[in-house]
């Protein structure tokens, strides 16, 4: 799974603890089925994860939940989980 940095402003970007076995884990099963690439992914402990959390006025030490970032808006643990299953996260999606 390849990660792009913040530059990609028009993408919904899946942020997830890749020290996290769960998380990792979620984070590939997306990826494996998105055949659209309508995500980009982001370790929040990588540098790009770093500077799109804080961008967003995320917390940057502690991320217990997945986080989407859809253009302005975040969204955080099942609600992300939601707008992935029903398809809203689509750049800007409601």
């Amino acid at each position: 799974m390849s990660q792009r940095g913040p530059s990609t402003s028009n993408a919904v970007v899946f942020v997830y603890d890749a020290s996290c076995v769960l998380c990792s884990r979620s984070a590939n099963f997306v990826a494996k089925r998105d055949r659209e690439g309508r995500f980009h992914y982001a370790d929040a402990s990588s540098g790009p994860g770093q500077e799109l959390l804080r961008a967003h006025g995320l917390d940057t030490e502690t991320l217990d939940a997945v986080i989407i970032i859809d253009g302005a808006k975040t969204y955080a643990g099942s609600t992300a989980s939601l707008r992935i299953v029903v398809g809203k996260a689509q750049n800007g999606g409601r």
